[in-house]
């Protein structure tokens, strides 16, 4: 519980709030992990050659970031758990967003951002109750807040220079879930009523 209100305050009181702390949870052995995850996060990304060439148009017509673009990504940002470096967004926004019009603007120059950028905390969340293997548990990784800053800027830029399909409804600003639900809701229940006439 130490650990948990160090890392997530917020999280770490809903979780002895509903008794979840009291529940033994779930571990293992750091060799099973390393030998199932290892070869899945050193292997190289697939290129997507679909957007390749719109790609390279938005990197060469890439320009420095805008104070208004940093205080809409600011005003987003949950207060969630810190990175590595333990700092939080209410630290981060006591920073002028002048600054970080700067450095972000030079990491955009340089095509290069600084190396604790990969840096990260990851914990393995168990997708049910009686997760024992490695596959059984998602990784959750959580950046530095000024990385997390930094993406948002660039989401934002992307999303207008490079729209995506109105059917992709993940990664994207708006609750598209509630859309993709209804949508599948509406197709399943004929065919449910069809084949329990009586129900």
């Amino acid at each position: 519980m130490q650990n948990g209100y160090s890392i997530n305050r917020l999280g770490c009181a809903k979780s002895v709030d509903n008794g979840d702390w009291e529940k033994v949870k779930h571990s293992l052995p750091i060799e099973k992990q390393v030998v199932f995850w290892k070869p899945l996060m050193e292997c190289a990304s697939k290129l997507d050659s679909t957007c390749t060439s719109q790609i390279k148009q938005v990197i060469l017509t890439v320009c420095p970031i805008m104070a208004v673009e940093v205080e809409k990504s600011i005003a987003g940002l949950k207060d969630g758990a810190p990175g590595p470096d333990r700092v939080n967004p209410s630290t981060l926004m006591r920073v002028s967003n002048g600054d970080h019009v700067v450095h972000m603007s030079f990491w955009l120059l340089c095509e290069c951002t600084t190396s604790p950028f990969c840096d990260g905390i990851t914990t393995l969340v168990p997708k049910s109750s009686d997760a024992k293997d490695p596959g059984d548990y998602r990784p959750i990784t959580v950046a530095l807040i000024i990385a997390r800053l930094f993406h948002r800027v660039l989401a934002m830029r992307l999303e207008v220079d490079i729209p995506v399909s109105p059917c992709q409804k993940a990664f994207r600003r708006g609750d598209g879930l509630a859309d993709n639900v209804y949508i599948l809701r509406s197709v399943i229940r004929p065919v449910h009523a069809i084949a329990n006439p009586y129900m």
